[in-house]
């Protein structure tokens, strides 16, 4: 008998989600947005968005946060950063920021993926 190595219709559905996945991360809409300008099924994005993270390891659950320590130098009233996820959620972290505590910022940021 010879084996016949094919995709399964499975995994390629699986590819086609995670290319929609990734293309709303860039995208900046919400995924209700997202959904409605390509014509896809809003339930069924966050069923395959909910299987993918999980395939990955990826859940709220594995968050972490650092500390930052403020500066001896700071001043109160300086401006905060503001960072606004692809999915909407905004992030105040007061200011001023020191190279340090910057870098440490987007590390964490950099890490992370956009769950809602």
């Amino acid at each position: 008998m010879k084996a016949v190595l094919e995709a399964s219709p499975l995994k390629e559905e699986s590819e086609s989600w995670e290319a929609h996945i990734n293309c709303w991360l860039s995208s900046g809409l919400k995924q209700l947005d997202y959904c409605k300008q390509k014509g896809i099924d809003y339930f069924q994005f966050r069923k395959w968005r909910t299987r993918i993270n999980k395939q990955e390891g990826l859940s709220t659950g594995s968050l972490k946060f650092i500390q930052i320590k403020k500066e001896r130098n700071d001043v109160e009233n300086a401006l905060p950063l503001q960072m606004i996820f692809p999915n909407g959620v905004k992030v105040l972290i007061p200011g001023p920021l020191g190279k340090e505590r910057l870098e440490s910022v987007f590390q964490v940021a950099g890490g992370l993926k956009c769950l809602s």
